[in-house]
């Protein structure tokens, strides 16, 4: 898959390269990118019914593959989310991702966000810190943008930090080490 030009992600991709990453692994699609400084072996984009994208990627570590679950909803204000959010956990069931992260566009209270499948939990809960919320840019009020963790990982540090035009879901390079793997 070639990488389509997009002047925000070679940007993007500049900065991690100077602050230090010693690679710099990117994949995307119109609406979701992955950025690893290990290399990406399966990047696979699954279509969401009602609209939306996930995609299915495999992070090569030197510690054993670290397997995602990247989302994006639709936001309209006016769409129920739980017919959306049934799919997700279906590919969570079907695909068992180490990390499922990703604009959900449904607060981490929506009732299917409560309830998720055996061994996940929000990574904000586990060890989040700071302002938890994403969403209306520039005073958020709502957490819209989640990312779930799987049962074989350990989450040590979690942050929110701030993207061009809106906030956006991060994990430091100390969360990923942070991962147990079998």
């Amino acid at each position: 898959m070639a990488i389509q030009p997009n002047p925000w992600l070679d940007a993007l991709q500049r900065q991690l390269a100077q602050s230090g990453w010693r690679s710099v692994y990117r994949k995307s699609t119109a609406t979701l990118a992955l950025f690893s400084d290990s290399p990406i072996r399966e990047f696979r984009p699954l279509e969401i019914p009602g609209g939306g994208e996930a995609v299915v990627a495999t992070i090569e570590r030197d510690d054993g593959d670290l397997n995602l679950l990247l989302i994006d909803l639709p936001s309209r204000i006016a769409r129920h989310r739980d017919p959306s959010l049934a799919h997700v956990e279906s590919l969570i069931t079907k695909y068992h991702p180490d990390l499922v992260i990703g604009d959900f566009n449904a607060v981490r209270q929506a009732t299917r966000l409560q309830h998720l499948p055996r061994g996940y939990r929000h990574a904000y809960d586990e060890a989040g810190a700071g302002w938890s919320y994403t969403w209306p840019v520039p005073l958020p009020v709502l957490a819209i943008d989640q990312c779930l963790v799987g049962p074989r990982l350990e989450v040590r540090e979690y942050v929110l930090v701030s993207g061009i035009g809106r906030m956006t879901s991060a994990f430091s390079r100390k969360f990923a080490t942070g991962a147990t793997l079998p």
